[in-house]
């Protein structure tokens, strides 16, 4: 799969990489710095770094998610806020609404995989 994630989202994509690593699912982190800028690029070279028509593609964004929903493809789940407005210590924030590395391994994985599947290897 694909984790694209941008500004501070970006490290919290890589600490979920790892979480998702221990449970066999193999996960490559793209930095997103600019979605203007990437749209811009050749399509070939767009489709070579974020292939969503062979891989899920997973946006991690708390600002903008549905921006990135063009990303994902048909197999993805952009895992982003659709409010605005919260104030709070950025770590009561992110805990409160689920951009925690824990909690968006939990929801990647419930995305990938049907009810009731165990962990798989990644050949599966």
């Amino acid at each position: 799969m694909v984790l694209v994630a941008s500004g501070s989202e970006v490290s919290l994509a890589c600490d979920a990489a790892e979480k998702l690593a221990a449970e066999n699912m193999v996960a490559r982190v793209v930095s997103l710095l600019c979605l203007e800028l990437f749209d811009a690029q050749p399509a070939a070279w767009r489709n070579e770094l974020i292939p969503c028509d062979r891989l899920p593609v997973i946006a991690i964004e708390a600002a903008r998610g549905q921006s990135l929903r063009g990303l994902v493809g048909t197999r993805g789940l952009v895992y982003g806020l659709d409010r605005f407005g919260a104030s709070a210590p950025y770590t009561d924030l992110a805990e409160f609404f689920g951009f925690t590395p824990d909690r968006v391994c939990a929801r990647v994985l419930s995305h990938l995989r049907p009810p009731g599947v165990g962990a798989q290897s990644p050949s599966e």
